[in-house]
């Protein structure tokens, strides 16, 4: 697990690597004595098997990686063979990062995609996209673990689950908990829990109003970063306003029109922490690959009424008794979100109100949270809230988590239709290939050309604006210390610097015994 206040990693399952340029190589040397939860020993041919099921799905890993050269020289040894330049934090970030599964359960789908490779093959061709749709439908019998926690299968219910102690796990000797509770649940469901203080540690986005309630009983709330929050997510394949998403000038409208600073305040309170930089990257880690120079070009959408009507009118539009007409038909949009987030089910309300008032009809459709993507994904939707940002280092990741996600056809060149957002994109830097540049930005070995290629990606999206992002979030995670779980860091301790989400600090003080 990486930590991110000192660039450092907590090793796991590997126990050293190594990125040699002369040869091209990434080279992995596995933990030895490490075995599953059923007695089989972890080795190369795990995580071979994982990486060539990723590319089957079309991880990002292999615009970098040759999928065909993934070598195993010995049961500890994996050696990646590298096609082009690139950067070793990505190389880390994903070979590293990337939880290993068993052969021994999914041996029948990698075996045969090593098999179509040998024929020459590639994942887009017609054999490997139907072994995908097989994979897709493969439910194993049983979950093969190398953690100190594994599922206990009898206790799952729609409500919780256990995770009880794993004692072949080489890491079982320092997790200090048997048993593991783990509640099932959106925000509304788990804040009555945290109020009968039945939970420990929460990552939910709790309303400002439950979050008062927490500190009145005792609940202290830890304000981690999480490198993501919500944004618009515009469908330009929609038969009615395709057209008129497609328009960068209307884009950049909706995002002068909405004050979003209070839409953060009102989400999530001191969480939700406005949008300094509109790189569709998190402030911290655009800071860290940007230089002053190029944040100065950004244009920064503070709210702005006037600019967005300005904006409207140079498309065509006109406003006629407080509403916005387009084609001569009043301009009515649908914002689809995930209703049992709390927090972004208030950013959909706020942000439709405030439309609203502006002279662009909004209407709501709540969607339960796990469905919402699917929608997404599918192209059904007018208009949407989802992520931007990601919980990883290099800005290469914060964009190709939502492009690989939700516009997968147009970036990828198969898959589902998503946004069905073009990836050539006409902004006042010229028209980009949005794609290329996103992989020339991990194609270097240099540091400081990985930043300007990051910098060509931040301008262009900063002016083309294909999502809206909104505001950043910050956790606002309750933390009960002394009931069940002693040992908690300060909360000024860095270790709070890393991602909630991706290398999770609870996590880490559990792994290690901090946590008692």
């Amino acid at each position: 697990m990486y930590i991110w206040h000192n660039s450092s990693w907590i090793k796991l399952l590997a126990t050293d690597w190594k990125f040699d340029k002369s040869t091209m190589t990434f080279t992995v040397h596995l933990r030895k004595g490490v075995v599953w939860n059923d007695g089989t020993p972890f080795t190369s041919k795990d995580v071979k098997c994982t990486w060539l099921i990723l590319y089957m799905m079309g991880h990002a890993l292999f615009n970098y990686v040759d999928p065909k050269r993934i070598e195993t020289p010995d049961d500890y040894t994996v050696v990646f063979h590298i096609t082009s330049p690139v950067s070793p934090i990505i190389l880390e970030r994903y070979v590293i990062r990337t939880n290993v599964r068993a052969y021994k359960t999914y041996h029948e789908y990698c075996d045969k995609v090593e098999e179509l490779l040998k024929q020459g093959k590639d994942r887009k061709s017609e054999e490997m996209q139907k072994l995908l749709q097989e994979f897709n439908k493969f439910r194993p019998k049983e979950m093969l673990v190398t953690g100190p926690y594994m599922i206990d299968v009898p206790s799952i219910t729609d409500s919780e689950l256990w995770l009880k102690k794993n004692p072949k796990s080489y890491f079982a000797k320092y997790a200090k908990f048997d048993w593991i509770r783990v509640y099932n649940g959106e925000t509304p469901v788990i804040t009555p829990l945290v109020l009968a203080k039945k939970v420990d540690y929460a990552t939910h986005g709790f309303p400002v109003a439950t979050e008062k309630q927490f500190r009145k009983i005792g609940i202290k709330i830890l304000r981690p970063p999480t490198y993501f929050g919500p944004a618009i997510y515009f469908n330009y394949k929609h038969k009615e306003y395709g057209e008129l998403f497609s328009k960068k000038e209307f884009r950049k409208a909706i995002a002068y029109a909405i004050n979003k600073t209070e839409t953060g305040f009102v989400s999530l309170g001191l969480s939700g922490k406005p949008v300094k930089y509109f790189t569709g990257v998190p402030e911290l880690i655009t800071l860290n690959w940007m230089k002053p120079e190029d944040l100065k070009k950004l244009e920064d959408y503070s709210y702005n009424p006037k600019k967005a009507e300005e904006l409207l009118k140079s498309i065509g539009l006109e406003k006629k008794g407080g509403v916005w007409y387009w084609k001569g038909k009043p301009l009515e949009l649908e914002l689809m979100y995930p209703a049992e987030y709390a927090d972004w089910a208030a950013t959909a309300q706020n942000v439709a109100s405030q439309l609203t008032k502006f002279g662009i009809k909004v209407t709501l459709r709540a969607v339960t949270f796990t469905q919402e993507p699917i929608e997404i994904q599918n192209g059904r939707f007018v208009m949407a809230i989802q992520f931007w940002g990601t919980g990883h280092p290099h800005p290469f990741m914060s964009y190709d988590s939502v492009f690989n996600m939700y516009n997968q056809k147009e970036y990828l060149g198969t898959g589902l239709i998503g946004m069905g957002l073009p990836m050539i994109w006409d902004t006042k830097y010229g028209k980009v290939n949005a794609t290329k540049l996103l992989i020339d930005m991990g194609k270097s070995f240099d540091i400081e050309k990985q930043k300007e290629a990051f910098a060509k990606m931040a301008l262009a999206f900063n002016d083309f604006l294909p999502i809206i992002p909104l505001w950043e979030r910050l956790g606002n995670n309750p933390v009960l210390e002394g009931v069940r779980a002693c040992g908690w860091l300060p909360f000024e301790d860095p270790l709070y610097k890393n991602s909630v989400y991706t290398d999770n600090f609870v996590v880490i003080m559990i792994l290690k015994g901090i946590l008692y």
